[in-house]
């Protein structure tokens, strides 16, 4: 008995369920939505939310205004008088810092400059969530097209079993080649268990990125190869950290900038003199002389650091495209190989293994012959399943790299 199995079919249509204890099947599960699954109030995306929080008040308070100072001195003009005694003298008085410069504003702006770095970190940390759901994903998905294709494997030896089996009703084998092909049919029962347990594990792993349940999943269709689109959004999230330091340095150079100009503190006060019998208001004006320190060394180290900060993100710039370029050109090598092996290898292979099964029933080959050929057909349906594989390993960093995996970073 002859099994033909489209490895197409096996691949592209893939389910795998994992009912609940009731019996009732979740709705089938696709790659994007188990993205949507692990994105909703994950932690590592919340950190960052809590941090541009704290950002934002670290803002508010540093344009606060400068808060009033209140002094109360007492002067004695007499040695021999009670400090505390009557006939000291007592000012009271206000004092208050008035900025000269844009101080305040340049310190909120350094603030929330921090922003945009918190932006990067967490359209970083989104970018690498959504990769590896979506490695967690394919790698489910292919586990349960490795169970079909052990299936498949267990129903080619029963085949060969089978047609053996037959020739030695009819006197042409030995007994002793039922053994060698028992042997065959207990190794391809161990395969299926052996990728059942594959397969589980990887829905496991895969459930635990949204800590979900595994007996709730059902997943479904991972599309065939196709050629890349060239998206340009992915530029962003190895760019976007520099470019967020480009500003924060300005922010930084406008705050040494703001600082070379003292603050103009101002009070004024009441005196009560003891010894002149007289009551008094007290003015006082103030503020340090820029003349050792202009505030020099801090400028030069922002302005240093804007340069650096540019240099990173060309830096960042040139690694991401070298790295679409390497990745975009696996992505078409295992799509081109992929649709050669399917399209050409396979039906060769079942053809070869039509005919050697055709003609062992015929008696013209023997059952070395018969492994010979099921092996062969199962290691091409295998390389297969391995090509698939590694067209999707190298299209999910390529979508990762071209932020085309998730909208929100690709804008």
């Amino acid at each position: 008995m002859y099994l033909r199995v489209s490895i197409r079919a096996l691949c592209c249509v893939v389910l795998l369920a994992w009912t609940s204890a009731s019996g009732l099947a979740q709705e089938p599960l696709t790659m994007d939505g188990a993205v949507e699954r692990v994105l909703i109030d994950h932690p590592e995306l919340a950190i960052w939310d809590a941090e541009m929080a704290g950002q934002e008040a670290a803002a508010r308070q540093a344009s606060a205004y400068p808060n009033p100072e209140v002094q109360l001195e007492l002067e004695e003009w007499g040695i021999q008088r009670s400090w505390l005694g009557d006939e000291a003298d007592v000012t009271l008085s206000v004092h208050q810092a008035i900025p000269l410069s844009d101080r305040r504003q340049a310190a909120a702006d350094l603030a929330r400059s921090g922003r945009g770095s918190s932006l990067a970190g967490k359209a970083w940390a989104r970018a690498q969530l959504v990769r590896d759901v979506r490695r967690r994903f394919a790698r489910a998905a292919l586990a349960a097209a490795g169970v079909k294709l052990a299936q498949v494997g267990h129903e080619l030896s029963l085949g060969v079993l089978e047609a053996i089996t037959r020739r030695i009703e009819a006197g042409d084998l030995a007994p002793a080649e039922l053994r060698r092909v028992e042997v065959e049919v207990l190794q391809a029962e161990l395969a299926v268990d052996d990728a059942r347990g594959e397969a589980r594990t990887a829905v496991v792993a895969l459930a635990a990125t949204w800590g979900g349940q595994a007996e709730q999943l059902e997943l479904v269709a991972l599309p065939e190869p196709a050629p890349p689109a060239r998206l340009s959004g992915g530029e962003k999230l190895w760019t976007a950290s520099a470019e967020a330091g480009v500003a924060t340095a300005q922010a930084e150079e406008a705050l040494a900038r703001a600082e070379i100009v003292p603050d103009l503190e101002v009070g004024l006060g009441w005196r009560e003199s003891a010894a002149f019998e007289t009551n008094s208001l007290v003015l006082s004006v103030g503020m340090p002389i820029p003349l050792w320190n202009r505030n020099e060394g801090q400028l030069d180290a922002a302005r240093a650091g804007i340069r650096r900060a540019r240099f990173e993100a060309e830096a960042g710039k040139r690694i991401w495209q070298a790295g679409r370029a390497e990745t975009e050109a696996r992505v078409r090598a295992a799509s081109a190989r992929y649709e050669t092996m399917v399209t050409r290898l396979l039906p060769a292979l079942e053809a070869s293994h039509k005919t050697v099964q055709d003609g062992f029933a015929e008696g013209r080959f023997d059952a070395l012959d018969l492994l010979a050929s099921r092996e062969h057909l199962l290691a091409g349906k295998q390389a297969v399943l391995d090509s698939l594989r590694t067209y999707w390993e190298a299209r999910i960093d390529l979508d990762w790299l071209q932020g085309g995996a998730d909208k929100e970073i690709a804008q």
